[in-house]
């Protein structure tokens, strides 16, 4: 793993990067910890599943929510937290609670931005991304968060026309003509 972090130190210019994680405050009131999900994944090897089978290394993101205090805070990851074996889902879950205001995720090959409040404490926004490229017939996109300070004004989805070869409105992502869905400043 050596080459990759001094690729990411050296090329990508990602000077506390750790194989674990690691941070970037954007903003005086904004800072997001990029979560290395993918560290323990097999990937599919010898038809090894990920799901509930992942663990990770959070004494970084633990430092990283200390250090952010009073800032909105976006945490990165690319496997969802279901994803995670059982004790690493708590922790994620325990450092939600009040901690963490935004959770970004991939791996499904579907979006979704919603609000989650599980009625013990744990209120976030989950947001997981359309894929930019699958080979697999899926619908590609991405998306763009605007905040405004510390809020989440809205997401602009872009989803890949064959047709046109370009990117266009999202609308099969948002459910809006527009691609865009917004969030109330509440």
């Amino acid at each position: 793993f050596k080459a990759f972090e001094n690729f990411s130190k050296n090329n990508m210019l990602i000077e506390d990067f750790g194989l674990a994680g690691y941070s970037r405050t954007i903003s005086p009131q904004l800072s997001f910890f990029f979560l290395n999900t993918a560290f323990c994944s097999c990937g599919g090897y010898n038809h090894i599943e990920d799901q509930g089978h992942l663990k990770v290394e959070t004494s970084a993101l633990n430092d990283w929510i200390l250090k952010n205090d009073g800032k909105k805070k976006v945490l990165v990851m690319h496997h969802p937290i279901e994803h995670r074996v059982d004790d690493c889902q708590h922790e994620i879950l325990s450092l939600l609670r009040s901690k963490i205001d935004i959770v970004l995720s991939g791996h499904t090959h579907y979006e979704i931005a919603e609000n989650i409040d599980n009625g013990d404490g744990v209120k976030y926004l989950k947001m997981t991304s359309p894929q930019l490229f699958s080979s697999k017939g899926d619908l590609n996109g991405y998306s763009v968060m605007r905040f405004d300070e510390r809020q989440l004004e809205e997401i602009q989805f872009r989803q890949y026309s064959g047709r046109f070869n370009k990117f266009l409105p999202g609308l099969d992502f948002s459910g809006e003509g527009s691609g865009v869905q917004r969030f109330d400043k509440s």
